[in-house]
Order: C-alpha cells, then structure tokens, then sequence
C-alpha cells in the first residue's frame, strides 16, 4: 500500500501537506512548487490520485518526480530521494520544503509557521516533536536532537541544534526529561543544498558499505547530522503529527480526523450567523477554533498518549 495515498477520513493522507502548502503564502503558487517524489512501481497511483481535483487538492499531476526504482531494486530512501529531486528537477536555486509523506499534520496545521519562520530568520530550520517519557517511544527507533537551552535550564521557542543523534543506543540519547525528536518537516536555503550532495560524496559511502550497515530509510538522519555540523540549524516545535506507517498508527489518525471534522461541523452550525448577520465576528471565529482544538486534544487523551501514538519507529 502507497502509504500517502491512504484515505483518512475519506482523503488521501498526502491531500493534507498539499492543502496546508496552498495556504501558504511562502510558497505560492503552491500548484507551480509543489513536487512529489515517488518510485516507478508506485508512479501510477499518483498520477490517477493527482488526475481527482478534488483528492488532489489542485496538485499538477506534471510535477510528480518519479526516482526510477521498482519492486525489483533496493529502496533508496528519503534523503537519495532528495538528492534525485534536486539534480535531476528542482536545482539548486531555491529553498527546499521537505515533508514526509509517511506522516500527515494536524487538522488545518499552520505550515506558514514553520516556513516564514525559517525565511525571516534566513535559517536552515528542523521540526521536531517532543517525546514525553512516560510515553514509552523508544529514542532509538529515532533522530534524537539536542537542543538549545536557557540559563533557567528551559528549551526557547526557536532554539539552535546542538547535535543530532541518528537511532541513538540506549543511554547514548541527549539528556533531559524531554526527548526531542526530528519531525516530518525540514526547510533548507539553496545555499545549504550543495551539502546533500557533498554528504552522499564524503559520508555516504562509510554508512552504508564496508560493514555500515545503515539502511537508506536511516539516511536522512545521518543527513542532518552532516548538515548540523556544517551550518548553523534551528528547530521548531510541532505539537501533533500523526503517522500512517503502521496498521494501528492510520486507524488512529483516520479515526481522530474524522472526530475533529465532526467536532468542527457542529461548530460551524453553533456559530452559523443569523439571516440578519453578514459574517461571524472574530471573537466568534476564535471562540470555535479554541474550542474545536480543546475537544480534539480532549479526544486525543482519551485515546492515549497522543505523542506516543504519533511517533512511531522510523523503520
């Protein structure tokens, strides 16, 4: 199963990064700048998903980067996949978005947070999750981040990487009572991208060959930790993602986004304007949105731990 092209909530999990994109001013227009990256024996399911406008979000099925590899051929991973996409179509003009499709945001998630952020700043910038530890994620089933901290001990809103730790063996993990986890979003400046490929040159080759043995899915880590130790990277926090790699992962994303939609239906219908009213105030309009969030979180508790159903093993 093509893991983004599974429907939660009755559309594709992938509709939810190109509509969050849309929304975003940074990267407008988003039907010109939006490219996905997919494998030859998965290329036609994208094509016939990005064929439905209304599935599709408006994707230009145009911009589908298919890397070569088939059913017959060692998967190449993320971070090639990345490498591909630059060289062979984007270039190295422009600043990157990198969102993982393996992962989808929360309900109408702000991206042009994360992106006018890491313009603003003129800084290569990470997401990342924090790992609660009563959560039971295992910080070695993860890229660990170590971060920032004030003198009062705490992590700033925006904070610097201060290391990157790829699926650390226990007890090698960065201290804190927080374990911070590389989310499914990276923004890299087009003066950062030449360093992909000088990674796959110079660090590549001593990852995976000669006893390695890092699998291509655990290269992007090791990416970041090359990029990390070549400039400087800063990180922002993202409360909810919610994985679709594993059979209990979607069904708990799927049942969650159908919870939120309905939640938002009935607000919508509590906060509808009268025949006499032309718009809804925005005091309104923010008493649904704090309202709508408290349930979702509320419903998120009442499933459990939402973080440790969020992040699964990046296997």
């Amino acid at each position: 199963v093509t893991k983004p092209l599974l429907e939660v909530n009755d559309v594709p999990a992938i509709h939810y990064w190109v509509r969050a994109l849309r929304d975003c001013p940074r990267v407008a227009p988003a039907s010109r700048t939006t490219h996905v990256v997919c494998n030859n024996d998965n290329v036609d399911e994208f094509e016939n998903w990005a064929r439905d406008p209304l599935k599709s979000s408006g994707f230009d099925g145009r911009h589908i980067i298919n890397n070569g590899v088939d059913s017959t051929q060692p998967r190449t991973g993320a971070a090639r996949d990345l490498l591909f996409a630059i060289e062979n179509e984007l270039g190295y003009d422009n600043h990157l978005l990198i969102c993982d499709g393996d992962y989808l945001p929360e309900p109408d998630f702000n991206l042009n947070r994360i992106v006018e952020h890491a313009v603003v700043r003129g800084k290569d910038t990470v997401t990342y999750v924090n790992i609660a530890p009563e959560s039971g994620a295992n910080a070695s089933d993860h890229v660990m981040l170590d971060l920032e901290r004030n003198p009062g001990g705490h992590v700033p809103t925006n904070p610097e990487v201060v290391g990157v730790v790829p699926y650390p063996e226990p007890g090698a993990e960065p201290r804190g009572a927080k374990k911070s986890a590389l989310g499914p979003m990276i923004f890299l400046r087009r003066t950062t991208l030449p360093l992909v490929r000088q990674f796959f040159a110079e660090v590549e080759p001593s990852l995976v060959g000669r006893g390695g043995g890092v699998p291509a899915h655990q290269l992007m880590g090791h990416l970041i930790k090359f990029i990390q130790s070549k400039v400087p990277l800063y990180a922002l926090e993202v409360k909810y993602v919610f994985s679709v790699k594993t059979l209990d992962a979607f069904l708990y994303a799927d049942a969650l986004f159908e919870f939120y939609a309905r939640e938002k239906e009935r607000a919508s219908d509590r906060f509808k304007p009268s025949d006499t009213d032309s718009t809804i105030s925005l005091s309104q309009a923010d008493a649904r949105k704090r309202m709508i969030q408290k349930q979702f979180e509320k419903e998120a508790e009442r499933f459990g731990d939402v973080r440790a159903k969020a992040i699964t093993p990046c296997r």
